[in-house]
């Protein structure tokens, strides 16, 4: 008994807190340390995800909401067929380097010097993908602006001057 109690102080001691839970979403788990890893590379991801990714810091609630909308725009572009394959995201990864006349390592190495490892670049551009294909296969249907609502918007920015012509 005396040798069970001293095994169990002697596990409580070593004991630490290795991450917390900062949400559920469909079954995953996210932790604190994601969404930390995800507040510390925000200037890369505005770069590359400007959709997705708007504003210059995020509280960790405002990240856990962009992972939130990020698995809500995949549900919903697979429930309407569209899934972005890993051959399509590697064919835009290709063109990317095509166009910035650079290899694979090349691509590799700088995204090192970002901190952003290939895969997370990988998942950041089909994301990306997603993103511009539910704004405007869902959003962008749903959107009309009369030329009234131009007209209204404009006079009431413009409504301190003193002439108007439309």
């Amino acid at each position: 008994f005396k040798l069970l109690f001293l095994f169990i102080i002697t596990i409580n001691a070593y004991s630490a807190l290795l991450d917390k839970v900062a949400g559920v979403i469909n079954d995953k788990v996210i932790t604190l340390s994601e969404i930390e890893r995800i507040k510390s590379t925000i200037e890369f991801r505005k770069e590359v995800t400007p959709l997705i990714f708007t504003k210059d810091k995020y509280s960790n609630q405002e990240v856990l909401n962009i992972i939130q909308n990020n698995y809500i725009v995949r549900d919903k572009l697979s429930e309407m067929g569209y899934v972005i394959s890993d051959d399509s995201v590697e064919s835009r990864i290709s063109e990317t380097e095509k166009r910035q006349g650079l290899k694979r390592q090349d691509l590799i190495n700088f995204l090192d010097s970002k901190g952003i490892s290939f895969s997370e670049y990988f998942e950041l551009i089909r994301k990306g993908m997603e993103y511009s294909i539910f704004y405007s296969r869902i959003i962008s249907p749903l959107v009309n602006i009369t030329d009234q609502e131009v007209k209204n918007t404009y006079y009431n920015q413009t409504n301190s001057q003193k002439s108007l012509s439309f």
